[in-house]
């Protein structure tokens, strides 16, 4: 097993959807993709927060395989727990 494998991204679960937190996010999938997939490079990752309401957040990432210079994309939904208000 590789306990390390992946980028973390579940550490943001409890996180509100903000500037911040989509930095980091974006910071750990950069650096994650350039770790464990060295047949890509990332062009970019762009976030769709339309659902932040409901707690889901899309994440797009659009990559070139290096073999053969092809430009594909991926979109990964995210869920998180929105914070519950105080009663």
């Amino acid at each position: 097993m590789r306990p390390e494998f992946g980028c973390g991204i579940h550490d943001y679960v409890f996180e509100a959807i903000d500037a911040y937190a989509l930095g980091r996010i974006d910071y750990a999938l950069r650096v994650a993709l350039d770790r464990w997939e060295p047949r890509i490079d990332v062009i970019d990752i762009a976030f769709d927060v339309d659902g932040a309401d409901r707690g889901e957040l899309l994440i797009d990432i659009t990559y070139r395989l290096r073999a053969t210079n092809d430009i594909r994309n991926l979109v990964y939904p995210f869920y998180v727990i929105p914070a519950e208000e105080p009663s």
